[in-house]
């Protein structure tokens, strides 16, 4: 497993809440699968708007969320 620190290393952000020394299993983008130990990318998509499956992840047990 890699740390989100080094996962992020190069990417520009605007903000960062929260420890990035965090190990991290999979990038994932459909809320479906999202499991414990994964990152949630919410994203703006045509016709859907990740955002709105934050609160779904979290319940989930997403360790961590990306969002636009």
């Amino acid at each position: 497993m890699k740390r989100l620190k080094d996962i992020l290393q190069g990417v520009q952000t605007l903000a960062i809440n929260g420890e990035q020394d965090r190990s991290v299993k999979a990038l994932v983008f459909d809320s479906r699968k999202v499991g414990a130990e994964d990152v949630f990318f919410a994203i703006r998509g045509a016709s859907v708007d990740g955002h709105q499956f934050i609160p779904q992840v979290i319940e989930n047990g997403c360790a961590l969320i990306v969002a636009e």
